[in-house]
């Protein structure tokens, strides 16, 4: 027992085995290799499998209650109806000009569920939940067992995991993959497994081939490892970066051999958003110069010159507005909590594993402020980046409040870590037990109305005039055995053009059917559809409205009817 907390408290001092490093005074909490025992008693094993269970439970409620599939979702669903049909030179024409794992799962799921949609949000689910498993044994490396089921229990019920895990979306799988890249990755410190680096960079080109953001992950693990103090750092590196070697032949010798094929990933996207980045900080200080010489009136100039000053104050405002949402408010206090302190710090500074998330943590906010430069706007779902890795502080939270209850109120440990619990339950529950997406039922309406007067014979052209034309597109060509892209006409301003007798021709000239007009999206600066449209080219089929659109009118095209009404 003393050989082996000598070894422990050696790796606490940077990793060194010489014999003047032990340490015997350093305390247990602060010890790596002694949290990860291999122990699983009986009533650690009840509760973890109640949590996973209660995960499941909570995806299983917002798949009933969540009413439409993700914007997003629809374009994935193209691709994996493009690889079923087996129409490959489709997969990447429909907006997305790369292909993920998360298609091509949905197209080996359909031929079970019969149900393009139902196939999706089940592959979502599956890694959604099965993220959890992962995540307990890599809590446990660092925590106690029953504080490690306490931040899976967290994980299972943020509000941004359960939706997500609902959407058809790719983020699921990218959580699992990453995961499982930790695990791998802080299973080797200090042991010399170098094939544990191996499983690790498999796990982290996996999460990157889901999301190009995740390639961060790669990036910080090899880092740690070049500036790692260890005497077989050149041994570790190399079967660290082994298969992504080997990705990079194999990417090359696609581009030679068939350059026109699929495309498997999106490295260009890396200097293309830095370049975007850099682009849009230029010209938003343009802009705020001409602002400050001409400034509107009633608003007086000095605000443009502060504004143009502190801009950089806003994207930082937007990342920890959503970042806060994206860890939930109670958990986000809980990760401050955990971050904060002495001790925290301390660990960080003599643990490599615990600095090593750290780091993550940090490079994920750098991340997230090059990516709102580009766009001036994050979901919360892509700060999940920054929430995966921050699991340990989550913890270390929750032991600081753990260790409250006991001594502040002489709470015991399971009282201590029942109310906890308790906390946990009413704060996230109402949030988590709601229907989502119900507003959007009005396009899945929309959709299937036309869907259900043209049956499933052939593709559908649809134009609709708003930002709703994935959803329609997609629920009125769902039936059919094909893989028609629900992004097709996003240039519709173009179609409009500047008359109504050219946007008649081009609806002509595309063999359009339905025209989807909404109140808010029709081009500011072209005709009056609702005033100009002539009963010879157009039938009204049905009338909607929609908070963000305003008034929706169906339209049937007269002019592609081919003799029908």
């Amino acid at each position: 027992m003393g050989q082996r907390l000598r070894q422990d408290t050696r790796f606490v001092q940077g990793g060194s085995t010489k014999t003047g490093t032990v340490v015997t005074s350093q305390p247990a909490k602060c010890r790596f290799s002694g949290k990860d025992t291999g122990n699983f008693p009986y009533e650690h094993l009840r509760l973890f499998v109640l949590v996973i269970i209660l995960g499941f439970v909570l995806r299983l409620f917002a798949y009933q209650y969540t009413y439409t599939i993700n914007n997003d979702g629809t374009i994935y669903i193209h691709q994996a109806r493009a690889i079923y049909y087996g129409l490959l030179s489709a997969v990447n024409s429909c907006t997305v000009g790369y292909l993920s794992p998360y298609p091509i799962l949905i197209a080996a799921t359909y031929p079970i569920l019969g149900d393009w949609v139902a196939s999706a949000k089940v592959v979502s689910i599956f890694f959604g939940t099965i993220t959890l498993i992962p995540l307990y044994l890599l809590a446990k490396r660092f925590l106690d067992a029953k504080i490690s089921i306490l931040v899976t229990l967290i994980f299972a019920l943020t509000p941004v995991f359960v939706t997500v895990s609902v959407w058809g979306v790719r983020d699921p799988l990218y959580w699992f993959f990453s995961v499982l890249g930790f695990y791998f990755f802080t299973g080797q410190i200090g042991k010399g497994n170098s094939w544990g680096l191996f499983l690790s960079s498999v796990f982290f080109i996996l999460t990157t081939w889901t999301r190009i953001e995740t390639i961060l992950y790669l990036f910080v693990s090899c880092l740690c490892l070049i500036t790692a103090k260890d005497e077989q750092k050149f041994k570790r590196l190399t079967f660290f970066l082994i298969p992504p070697l080997l990705l990079s032949l194999l990417l090359l010798g696609q581009m030679i051999v068939n350059p026109s094929g699929i495309n498997w990933h999106r490295l260009n996207d890396i200097p293309s958003r830095l370049l975007t980045s850099l682009t849009q900080y230029q010209e938003v200080r343009l802009h705020l110069e001409e602002l400050i010489i001409h400034p509107p009136s009633g608003i007086p100039s000095g605000f443009f010159d502060n504004a143009r000053t502190l801009f950089w104050f806003i994207a930082l405002g937007t990342i920890m507005n959503n970042t806060v949402e994206a860890f939930f408010y109670p958990f986000f206090l809980i990760f401050i909590i955990g971050l904060i302190g002495r001790v925290t710090w301390k660990r960080v500074r003599e643990e490599q594993s615990v600095r090593y998330f750290a780091i993550l943590v940090a490079s994920a906010v750098v991340v997230s402020y090059v990516y709102v430069f580009a766009y001036w706007e994050i979901e919360s779902r892509y700060l999940v980046l920054l929430v995966l890795p921050s699991f340990i502080f989550i913890g270390f939270g929750l032991e600081k409040i753990t260790h409250f209850l006991k001594s502040r109120f002489r709470f015991k440990k399971h009282v201590a870590l029942s109310l906890v619990v308790l906390a946990i339950m009413v704060f996230v529950l109402p949030k988590d037990l709601k229907s989502r997406e119900a507003d959007k039922l009005v396009f899945k309406e929309i959709g299937e109305t036309i869907a259900l007067r043209e049956g499933n014979s052939r593709e559908i052209e649809v134009l609709v005039l708003g930002d709703s034309r994935r959803w329609i597109s997609f629920y009125a060509n769902l039936s059919f055995k094909g893989a028609p892209c629900p992004d097709k006409y996003k240039d519709y301003e173009e179609i409009v053009g500047n008359s109504y007798e050219q946007f008649v021709e081009n609806l002509k000239a595309r063999g359009i059917r339905y025209v989807v007009w909404e109140e808010k999206r029709w081009p500011r600066q072209g005709f009056d559809f609702t005033e100009f449209h002539k009963g010879k080219d157009f039938i009204r089929l049905g009338a909607w409205s929609h908070r963000d659109t305003g008034r929706i009118i169906l339209f049937r095209f007269l002019g592609s009817c081919e003799g029908e009404v």
